[in-house]
């Protein structure tokens, strides 16, 4: 139920972003604010014939548009950690911090793994021993 509860708000998140940039002009719609301002100064000096500015703009129009479309793209191939701080969000208005930390805590790769460790005896155990730093039989003292 919470998996298909995080795709659907997922799902409308997508949703809302991308009507939300459809409705800006394009160089709005971009993301990088340096790669906007640079847009907007090369729209500014387009110069030349009407001809010439027309042809321009249009390119112009069609790279910016190319450039929301992977910006956009991006929310497929980030959906992991877009669903991650969604859920922090949710989690941090609804529940306490500690409940907060406690579900944090619970996918994080190096306490899964130190949880893991920590299950495994020997392999605790084995880390728990003090270094050997002579074999038996083989110290300073053995070869005098």
């Amino acid at each position: 139920m919470l998996v298909s509860g995080q795709e659907e708000a997922y799902r409308e998140f997508v949703r809302f972003a991308k009507d939300r940039v459809l409705d800006k002009d394009a160089t709005a719609a971009v993301q990088d604010l340096r790669l906007a301002r640079q847009l907007k100064t090369l729209e500014a000096e387009l110069g030349g014939s009407a001809m010439d500015r027309s042809r321009s703009a249009k390119e112009l129009k069609v790279l910016m548009e190319v450039l929301v479309k992977e910006e956009l793209a991006q929310f497929t191939t980030q959906k992991d950690a877009i669903l991650q701080d969604m859920r922090e969000a949710v989690l941090g208005r609804l529940t306490s911090p500690s409940a907060r930390l406690l579900s944090i805590l619970g996918s994080d790769p190096q306490v899964t793994a130190a949880l893991d460790l920590a299950e495994d005896l020997q392999k605790y155990s084995a880390i728990l021993d003090p270094p050997v730093l002579f074999p038996p039989d083989t110290g300073p003292s053995a070869s005098t």
